[in-house]
């Protein structure tokens, strides 16, 4: 019997990637990969190539990200609030 394994990554900031590029990827079906698209990926893709990013938090089925110039983002599922 097999478990299917729901996943999202992310790294940025002064994490992965020092450049303050964000990089996501696995199951974004409800748009929990913050690329503007409601598809899966299996590979890293930028999110906001013009943005930079000076730390990101993810759950579950959602993320949360300071950009460098203050501003704080949220995106996910927000099926429950």
């Amino acid at each position: 019997m097999s478990i299917p394994i729901k996943m999202m990554m992310a790294a940025a900031g002064r994490g992965a990637d020092p450049s303050g590029n964000l990089y996501t990827w696995g199951e974004g079906s409800a748009g929990e990969l913050g690329d503007g698209l409601l598809t899966d990926r299996s590979s890293p893709v930028q999110v906001g190539s013009l943005l930079k990013w000076a730390s990101v938090s993810s759950g579950q089925d959602q993320s949360a990200g300071i950009r460098t110039d203050g501003t704080l983002w949220f995106w996910g599922r927000n099926d429950t609030g």
